[in-house]
């Protein structure tokens, strides 16, 4: 009985050894990172309140996201856009707390965001609608969420509003305040709530930004 409980006691203390390794793998990629993406001042220009963001981030979860979705563009986070009251932009999403210190949604200046997005890997859409009124209840929701401090869902259950994973936050936001379920690509068929795909049809989002080119991002 004592071997075993030893033996059961090292396997616990190897678990917690690998998931901290990783975790600093992913963290020190993240937010030390020289080379990241960058958007000019010109493309700043292009943003509009409740646009959406995507990216893809640094890190063995990304990583692993990107390859998962198999999606038109290897992004592997996404976010949308409100204008701060000094008109600087930021960035409303939700991260686990194995990435970063705060669990679920968050608030990040542009340049955060950025920062931590693989080169060539920045997309800015915008939902099709000349509302724009619209736009700004988008941003006050997303704000609503950010307020409430909405966990990480780390079941990814599209079904619990209580917590929201990336792609199910935006899900929410756009039906709560759109009342566009933009996970249907048409009548009968859904979205895997795990892709980005519901963002890159055109009939509901414009492409205004689009970093990718030939360079493979995902390794």
């Amino acid at each position: 009985m004592r071997k075993k409980y030893i033996v059961a006691l090292i396997v616990l203390l190897l678990i917690c050894f690998v998931f901290a390794l990783w975790r600093c793998h992913d963290v020190q990629n993240v937010y030390n990172q020289q080379d990241s993406d960058t958007l000019s001042a010109e493309e700043l220009l292009l943003f509009a309140e409740g646009d959406v963001i995507l990216r893809h981030g640094f890190g063995l979860i990304s990583n692993a996201i990107g390859k998962y979705a198999k999606d038109k563009y290897a992004v592997s986070h996404c976010g949308l856009l409100v204008r701060e009251k000094d008109s600087s932009w930021a960035v409303i999403h939700t991260v686990s707390n194995s990435l970063t210190d705060i669990d679920g949604m968050q608030l990040d200046p542009i340049s955060v965001f950025v920062k931590q997005s693989k080169p060539n890997s920045i997309i800015v859409l915008r939902y099709r609608t000349e509302d724009v009124l619209l736009r700004k209840q988008l941003c006050s929701q997303a704000r609503n969420y950010l307020a409430v401090k909405i966990p990480f869902d780390d079941n990814f259950d599209m079904n619990d509003s209580t917590e929201m994973f990336c792609t199910e936050m935006l899900w929410h936001l756009f039906f709560d305040v759109a009342h566009d379920n933009i996970f249907y690509e048409d009548d009968t068929q859904m979205f895997n709530s795990m892709h980005f795909a519901p963002f890159f049809n055109e009939k509901k989002f414009e492409i205004i930004i689009n970093h990718f080119d030939t360079t493979t991002l995902i390794k």
